[in-house]
């Protein structure tokens, strides 16, 4: 809600300036004093401002559904607290009658299929009640093959009711993982349901297929979840899109499922891969084995810790860069002026600094300079949101390792660090 509201505020500001960009040029009009080449920068910033106001609006409308997604799991939420009643009901009274009614009755196996249906029904009601509650990731022991078995009880009615033929095969002796139930549960339904909706796009008379299996990696100690459907695939062009946030072909879809279990497998050290083509597509999911997990979070913990110096004037990304790597367990400071640099340069040892190449006060490449005069040392790397091929040059002559474009992502900011120091982030 309060992005939604930040993301309105922006909206108007930006009104605010387009509307006074549209007084501006009439002034000029009239006044007909300005030249061309200043009519047409003029007319370039107005396409940006423009643009930007677009990207904002579709922002805005991506939030309301974030909204609408949110509000849907809190109702979701407490219709089945309102199912959970009358089932509970039910639940007592039939195994109440299984144990008053005799074996001989000619009601006692009705009486028992009831308590069955009853008692499938409450695990069913239980799953789906943890899965639309359950928000922080609680990390146990568990076996993949027991989530893998929850999490298709829950789609059985889906995969009938598209008509598709699906099976699942476990592995044996699979080694336990260190993770979520949960959270993995919501993994394998959602590239499940992906494969079912994609299989439900064939023909009337196709036959569809869905196979899920589970085997175990000894070369790299892993565990993994394999998918595959005989379904239309992938075309060629969204590929490399699939994982993106709200990114989908499917109408009044938002276009996070994919997205989400990435994200729920990186929370496990894990991952997810696919290739595809017509008639097969299939997806990997890998997740290290509880020995593995161990050790790779002992290595993430003996990665160096590293001091980073943002120079910024806008302090969101300093606080970005907060977020990302302090996680990590790195030291991030924050700096918007000339002076705060070079006392933090003074005092502390930074491994590394990212400045802007434009600050409103303070041109980014006079303090790349005055951090040299402190720390020749220091690896710096610019950043900059404008083409600005003068200013790039003249932070390459002054000593900047490299011109980071915005918008950039971790991946980009771990390789400046490697390349410069040499180290991991």
């Amino acid at each position: 809600m309060i992005c939604f509201v930040l993301v309105s505020l922006l909206l108007i500001a930006l009104g605010v300036v387009v509307y006074l960009q549209r007084k501006s040029d009439r002034a000029n009009k009239l006044l007909k004093a300005a030249k061309s080449e200043s009519h047409k920068q003029l007319a370039k910033k107005s396409a940006e401002v423009f643009d930007i106001v677009d990207k904002l609006r579709k922002t805005q409308m991506v939030l309301l559904e974030s909204g609408r997604a949110s509000a849907l799991a809190t109702l979701s939420s407490g219709i089945l607290h309102q199912i959970s009643q009358p089932i509970t009901a039910l639940y007592g009274m039939a195994k109440y009658m299984k144990e008053e009614v005799k074996e001989d009755d000619k009601f006692y196996k009705p009486v028992c299929l009831m308590e069955e249906q009853a008692v499938e029904l409450k695990g069913k009601l239980e799953n789906l009640m943890q899965l639309v509650s359950h928000h922080k990731l609680v990390k146990e022991t568990i076996n993949i093959n027991d989530v893998i078995t929850k999490a298709m009880g829950l789609l059985v009615d889906e995969m009938k009711k598209r008509r598709i033929r699906w099976l699942a095969h476990l592995g044996q002796d699979m080694p336990v993982i260190y993770g979520d139930s949960i959270a993995l549960q919501q993994v394998i339904m959602n590239i499940a349901m992906n494969s079912a909706q994609s299989l439900e796009g064939t023909e009337k008379d196709y036959i569809r297929h869905f196979v899920i299996s589970s085997e175990y990696d000894k070369t790299k100690d892993e565990i993994m979840i394999i998918f595959i459907d005989n379904g239309p695939g992938i075309i060629a062009t969204d590929q490399e899109k699939v994982f993106e946030p709200f990114f989908t072909t499917k109408k009044n879809a938002l276009g996070i499922g994919l997205s989400l279990c990435k994200n729920l497998l990186a929370e496990h050290l894990g991952s997810i891969e696919f290739t595809s083509e017509r008639e097969e597509t299939i997806f990997k999911v890998r997740i290290p084995s509880k020995n593995s997990h161990a050790l790779q979070v002992r290595k993430e913990q003996d990665v160096d810790k590293l001091k980073i110096l943002v120079v910024d004037d806008k302090k969101i990304i300093g606080d970005v860069f907060d977020v990302v790597l302090g996680r990590k367990g790195h030291e991030v400071k924050y700096a918007n002026n000339l002076k705060d640099v070079i006392s933090l340069v003074k005092t502390v040892n930074f491994d590394m600094a990212f400045v802007d190449i434009i600050i409103p006060e303070t041109d980014g490449i006079e303090i790349l300079e005055e951090i040299k005069n402190v720390r020749a040392d220091l690896p710096v790397a610019m950043m900059t949101g404008y083409s600005v091929s003068d200013k790039k040059e003249q932070a390459q002559m002054k000593g900047a390792v490299t011109i980071l474009k915005k918008p950039f992502d971790l991946d980009d900011v771990r390789k400046v660090v490697k390349e410069a120091t040499g180290k991991e982030i």
